[in-house]
């Protein structure tokens, strides 16, 4: 069966959804601004979410300590409310 089969049997109703990701994308409308910009979102720990000069060693022998400055990090993660998970 082809997948153009496939999808005239089973149609398929995309009603909502909802996404975060670092670059500040809050939904489907940012996501896509980001892919079709082809934004990098990685970047450098931010200030406040942890000490950078404790937990950071340029030396990956160092244990206990990360020796990558940069990641991918979500806006506002202090209000994520895992209960509702």
């Amino acid at each position: 069966m082809s997948r153009r089969q496939v999808s005239n049997r089973f149609p398929i109703a995309i009603v909502g959804i909802g996404c975060r990701y670092p670059g500040r994308v809050d939904g489907p409308d940012s996501y896509l601004e980001l892919l079709m910009n082809k934004v990098d979102a990685i970047s450098e720990i931010p200030a406040g979410r942890w000490n950078l000069e404790k937990f950071f060693s340029a030396n990956p022998e160092v244990v206990g300590k990360s020796y990558s400055k940069w990641g991918g990090f979500l806006e506002n993660i202090d209000l994520f409310d895992p209960e509702c998970f």
